[in-house]
Parts: C-alpha cells; structure tokens; sequence
C-alpha cells in the first residue's frame, strides 16, 4: 500500500492553524479521489527545528514516501535533509523561511513549495500600509523566540519603522501596527494595543486567526491581513492554508501513483485539482498574496467568519491582490 507521512503541531504544541490542517484532510480523504486508499501516519513536528527533524525520522522508519504538512518553517528547515537524502517528495503548504530558496535546484525533484517568501509578505504589508495613505509610524510587534527572530531579521531599517520584541505600554493612536505571532501572545498584545483608537492593526502569517480578531476591543480605523493567494475552483475556503493544503494533498496522491514512472515531469503534476507548475524553486507558479480587509468584519462581529469548504469564491472575493514578487 502507499504510504503518506503527514507532519504538523500536535497536541501542546498545535496552534490554530493545526484543526485546519486535520481538518483539510479529512475533507479531502472524501473528495481527492485515491486519497482514502492510501496509508496515512501523522507525526508531531513541534514547530521547532528538532521537533521537524525527528517528525522526520519518524515517519521515514513507517516507510513514507511522500510527505505533507510543516506549516512550521523551522519544522521544515530540519526535516528537509533527511527527506532530500531518501528522495522522498515533501509538500510545504504553508512555510515561508526564506533560507527554503537556498535549497534550489538541489530539491527540484522533491521539494513543492505553495508559499512565497516571508520577505515578500513583509515588504508587501509595508507597501500596502503606504499607500492606504499612512505617513505615521509602523510598528511591529514581534513575539520573541527564533520565530519572532526571523521575522525581524527581514524587516529593514529605515525612519518611520519601528520593532518591538514585546506589547509596548505606550501606545500610540496614530502608529499602525504589525502583529506577528502566535496565539497566547497575538491576543495579550491585541488586547493591549486596541484599548484605545489606533490608526490601524495588521495581523500578519500565524497572527491572523479569529482569536486575534475577537481581542479586539476598540476597532481600529483599519484591520487587514495580508495571506497567501492560491485560486482553486473547487473546495475553497479562506481559512488560512486551507486552499494550499488541498492542493497538496492532490498532487501528493498523484505522485505516489506514478511513482517510478520515467515520464513524470518532477515539475508540472496532473493531479485531482488541475495541473499544478512548480518553477525552479519548486514554488507553486501560481502562488502570491492577497490583502484581505478586515475592517467591516470586526465592526460588526468583533469577529471573521471564514467561507466554508464548498462555498463558491466569487461572492467572498477579497479586496486586491499584489502577485508574485512584491
């Protein structure tokens, strides 16, 4: 039987993002044709560096031999050399470190990467936030640890940008901020931030989740989010990596069974959701980035209601799009 090796944040490690991982891929074990036929063993990566590299080792000794999953960026960062010496595909719906691009050609038969750069996301909020109008400050507030490092380590420095690795006491009305970060702290410091009027709040990568949103206690003149933009025409949803996951999944069906096969383009694969193109990075060719505006979902509901699987994306369709290198 095929065997695919799942890998995500589990149990004290799982972070919001984690049921929509479960929960793709109970959908699709329904809708991907061949998926329900196939082996699955899923593994906790910890969203850590180790915890990636042992999720790894984990689940090569089961025998996989196609991988999905590491939304975590570090998880994948040290998974990724076991995966490549065995030659076992990996599929990363959701990883953003930009140390993914040092990999190249050396992974272009095996890594399949349906995220641009975090580089790109940054540098795109920041044009974004400019030309909404904003002279004042922006200000981001990073959670400290090596996730929070990576981060702030892309932002560069320049007059009228400022970081903090910790919730500010002095807020100020007329600065934007950029949250980024995970639950607990996303929450303690939206909470914080929005105890009185500020000009605006971008909840960027794992910030944005409806546990941010309902933090909320004064709206903001602005809230937006800045996420992946991958269309499909079928199963969509705008929960964050649901699209992504999907895809993944389909074409991970597709290469085990033509596994073998010395016809397989190691870069375009014919799978149950359409052909998808990899360039020479192995980053899906049509990925990029949405702004999704948040505004009127807070003011109303203090909340964001996500579209559902099966839901049609023509009447959800967000706001505007800045594509591909930003």
């Amino acid at each position: 039987m095929l065997k695919l090796g799942l890998a995500i944040a589990l149990e004290k490690d799982a972070t919001s993002h984690t049921k929509t991982f479960l929960q793709a891929v109970d959908y699709c074990r329904i809708v991907i044709p061949g998926l329900d036929g196939i082996s699955i063993q899923i593994e906790n990566d910890q969203k850590s560096v180790r915890g990636g590299r042992d999720a790894a080792a984990k689940l090569l000794k089961w025998g996989a031999q196609a991988v999905v999953g590491h939304y975590s960026s570090a998880a994948a960062l040290g998974a990724l050399p076991d995966y490549f010496d065995r030659g076992v595909p990996v599929l990363l719906p959701a990883s953003t470190a930009v140390k993914l691009d040092n990999f190249g050609r050396q992974a272009s038969r095996v890594l399949f990467r349906y995220q641009r750069s975090d580089k790109e996301l940054i540098d795109g909020c920041i044009r974004e936030i400019a030309a909404s109008g904003h002279a004042g400050p922006i200000v981001f507030v990073i959670e400290e640890g090596p996730y929070g490092d990576a981060f702030a380590a892309l932002i560069e420095s320049s007059p009228g940008i400022f970081i903090f690795r910790f919730t500010p006491d002095d807020i100020d009305a007329k600065a934007f901020y950029v949250m980024l970060g995970h639950d607990s702290f996303v929450q303690q410091s939206v909470r914080a931030l929005t105890r009185i009027f500020i000009r605006g709040l971008a909840l960027l990568d794992d910030a944005y989740h409806d546990g941010a949103l309902e933090a909320i206690k004064c709206a903001p003149g602005r809230v937006f989010t800045v996420h992946s933009k991958v269309v499909i025409k079928r199963h969509v949803s705008l929960r964050p990596f649901w699209n992504e996951t999907v895809l993944a999944l389909a074409a991970a069906v597709r290469l085990l069974e033509t596994m073998g096969d010395p016809r397989r383009d190691a870069r375009e694969i014919d799978s149950a959701m359409g052909v998808q193109k990899f360039d020479e990075k192995g980053i899906y060719a049509e990925s990029g980035f949405v702004v999704h505006d948040l505004s009127n979902e807070v003011r109303k509901n203090r909340q964001h209601t996500y579209i559902e699987p099966t839901r049609c994306a023509e009447t959800n369709r967000p706001r505007a799009f800045f594509m591909g290198n930003v």
